[in-house]
Protein backbone atom coordinates (compact mmCIF):
# COMPACT_ATOMS: atom_id res chain seq x y z
CA UNK A 1 0.00 0.00 0.00
CA UNK A 2 3.05 2.25 -0.12
CA UNK A 3 3.48 4.49 -3.17
CA UNK A 4 7.12 5.33 -3.83
CA UNK A 5 6.51 7.15 -7.13
CA UNK A 6 7.63 10.56 -5.86
CA UNK A 7 10.83 9.07 -4.46
CA UNK A 8 11.46 7.14 -7.68
CA UNK A 9 11.36 10.39 -9.64
CA UNK A 10 14.23 11.72 -7.51
CA UNK A 11 16.60 8.81 -8.18
CA UNK A 12 19.41 10.05 -10.43
CA UNK A 13 21.96 7.26 -10.12
CA UNK A 14 21.79 4.02 -12.13
CA UNK A 15 19.28 1.62 -10.60
CA UNK A 16 18.50 -2.07 -11.02
CA UNK A 17 14.93 -3.17 -10.34
CA UNK A 18 14.55 -6.94 -9.96
CA UNK A 19 11.12 -8.41 -9.29
CA UNK A 20 9.69 -11.90 -9.09
CA UNK A 21 6.77 -12.84 -11.32
CA UNK A 22 5.04 -14.55 -8.37
CA UNK A 23 5.49 -11.67 -5.91
CA UNK A 24 2.09 -10.84 -4.42
CA UNK A 25 3.45 -8.30 -1.92
CA UNK A 26 5.21 -6.06 -4.44
CA UNK A 27 4.08 -7.10 -7.92
CA UNK A 28 6.36 -6.51 -10.88
CA UNK A 29 3.99 -3.82 -12.19
CA UNK A 30 5.46 -1.58 -9.49
CA UNK A 31 8.94 -2.10 -10.91
CA UNK A 32 7.81 -1.30 -14.43
CA UNK A 33 6.15 1.85 -13.17
CA UNK A 34 9.20 2.95 -11.18
CA UNK A 35 11.48 2.25 -14.13
CA UNK A 36 9.46 4.74 -16.17
CA UNK A 37 9.85 7.36 -13.47
CA UNK A 38 13.59 6.95 -12.94
CA UNK A 39 16.24 8.58 -15.09
CA UNK A 40 18.42 5.49 -15.54
CA UNK A 41 16.84 2.22 -14.42
CA UNK A 42 16.94 -1.34 -15.70
CA UNK A 43 14.01 -3.63 -14.93
CA UNK A 44 14.01 -7.44 -14.82
CA UNK A 45 11.28 -9.87 -13.87
CA UNK A 46 12.36 -13.35 -12.83
CA UNK A 47 9.77 -16.03 -13.52
CA UNK A 48 8.76 -18.22 -10.60
CA UNK A 49 10.29 -16.05 -7.89
CA UNK A 50 8.28 -14.43 -5.10
CA UNK A 51 8.89 -11.66 -2.58
CA UNK A 52 11.35 -13.68 -0.49
CA UNK A 53 12.67 -16.38 -2.82
CA UNK A 54 14.20 -13.77 -5.09
CA UNK A 55 16.70 -12.94 -2.33
CA UNK A 56 18.40 -16.32 -2.85
CA UNK A 57 17.88 -16.49 -6.60
CA UNK A 58 21.06 -17.22 -8.59
CA UNK A 59 19.45 -15.39 -11.51
CA UNK A 60 18.97 -12.26 -9.38
CA UNK A 61 22.51 -12.52 -8.04
CA UNK A 62 23.86 -12.76 -11.59
CA UNK A 63 21.81 -9.76 -12.71
CA UNK A 64 23.15 -7.70 -9.83
CA UNK A 65 26.75 -8.65 -10.52
CA UNK A 66 26.42 -7.94 -14.26
CA UNK A 67 24.74 -4.61 -13.55
CA UNK A 68 27.56 -3.58 -11.22
CA UNK A 69 30.23 -4.67 -13.69
CA UNK A 70 28.62 -2.71 -16.52
CA UNK A 71 27.91 0.45 -14.56
CA UNK A 72 30.83 0.63 -12.18
CA UNK A 73 34.05 -0.37 -13.87
CA UNK A 74 35.90 -1.01 -10.61
CA UNK A 75 33.43 -3.62 -9.33
CA UNK A 76 35.68 -6.41 -8.01
CA UNK A 77 38.76 -4.95 -9.72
Amino acid sequence: NEDLAELAKKVTCPALLVYGSDDNETPSEFGRRYQGLMRDADFFEIKGENHLSILDSPVAQNLIEEFLKARFKCWRC
